[in-house]
């Protein structure tokens, strides 16, 4: 019997606690949102249905405008995303000399690969000068191990004659070294590089260091895309 008091109790309470309190709470929001919109009425208690018109125009508008910075923000963010991952894979430069002509002229615009893997003999790399740190773009010719000279102006390595197609038939032996010579042995980690325009090139010839440390470069060309007739990949055929 007592258990059944204490039921009934039970519920009751609950009764008053929930659904009183909810109520309560939907009554109040009901006189908020009179409170709101008691606008649209005028005294008599009529509705007012150009008040109502420009209430929800000026809603729309302001929904509007929400909605456009949001896409605003969501198109700026994916932007930056985009270029992010675009400048951590590419190096984006402008050639300022004619050490590489006529392969790459002063002006073009090319694209390094940051994440290459292997660099070997012709490739076109970005790296930083070992004298002053300055970006320069030139031709791997000496890999490490290799043995570099320069024998009437062609390049041996380990005392043969390298076929050299990237260089057009007037440039073909005018590799001077302010006059012939053995250059040594190419380091491990290093690289031994030449401009493709010899006579006009300052490259390993006349580095301070001569070698091109593998930590210093870059990137490697891959492709130029300004001017645009004359947009193309880098091979080492030329």
């Amino acid at each position: 019997m007592f258990s059944l008091i204490f039921l009934e109790l039970l519920c009751s309470f609950w009764k008053w606690f929930v659904l009183g309190k909810t109520k309560v709470t939907l009554k109040s929001k009901e006189e908020i949102a009179m409170q709101e919109y008691q606008d649209l009425y005028d005294e008599e208690g009529n509705f007012i249905e150009s008040e109502y018109d420009k209430l929800t125009s000026d809603t729309k508008c302001t929904k509007k405008s929400t909605n456009f910075i949001v896409e605003l923000l969501k198109m700026s963010l994916i932007i930056i995303l985009l270029c992010g991952i675009f400048f951590s894979l590419f190096v984006n430069a402008e050639i300022p000399s004619e050490s590489m002509e006529p392969t790459i002229n002063v002006g073009d615009r090319i694209l390094g690969f940051r994440w290459f893997k292997d660099i070997t003999r012709g490739d076109i790399v970005i790296f930083h000068s070992p004298d002053n740190g300055k970006l320069f773009i030139k031709r791997v010719i000496g890999l490490p191990g290799d043995h570099i000279s320069i024998d009437r102006g062609f390049v041996k390595i380990n005392g043969e004659v390298i076929d050299e197609p990237w260089l057009p038939v007037d440039v073909v032996g005018q590799t001077f070294y302010d006059g012939d010579k053995d250059i040594g042995e190419v380091p491990n980690n290093c690289y031994f590089v030449l401009g493709d325009n010899r006579t006009n090139s300052h490259d390993s010839r006349y580095f301070s260091t001569t070698w091109v440390e593998r930590k210093a470069i870059v990137a490697k060309a891959v492709c130029r895309y300004f001017p645009f007739n004359k947009m193309c990949t880098f091979t080492k055929e030329g």
